[in-house]
């Protein structure tokens, strides 16, 4: 168990820097930073856009996987069913905010183009 303690954060640091390594990787354009125009803005919304979408999503699946288990295996625990439909509406009301944000980019992206 000490061991895993240990694992554990590394683990974590190093799969947190790797998604956001890929994450920049996704948004930015693919050619060099010297020959980047303002025309390739929408490009980068878009692109945002989608990880957005991504990452909110499967964030979101995860969470409400791990609420749906934790409320059948409540088994009368008040404390454990209601924790989980806390879970189960946070993760609604960040995947309706993800939505707004992605609609708020869309538009940004009409008035820029």
């Amino acid at each position: 168990m000490k061991t895993l303690k240990k694992i554990l954060p590394i683990s974590l640091a190093l799969l947190t820097f790797l998604v956001f390594k890929k994450a920049q990787a996704a948004i930015l354009p693919t050619s060099s930073p010297e020959s980047w125009t303002l025309n390739q803005i929408p490009e980068v919304f878009n692109n945002f856009k989608s990880l957005l979408y991504g990452l909110g999503g499967g964030v979101a699946v995860l969470l409400l996987i791990y609420a749906g288990f934790t409320y059948v295996t409540a088994y009368g625990n008040e404390e454990r069913a209601t924790m989980a439909k806390k879970i189960i509406i946070w993760t609604i009301v960040g995947v309706v905010v993800i939505m707004c944000a992605s609609i708020i980019i869309s538009e940004i992206t009409k008035i820029i183009s």
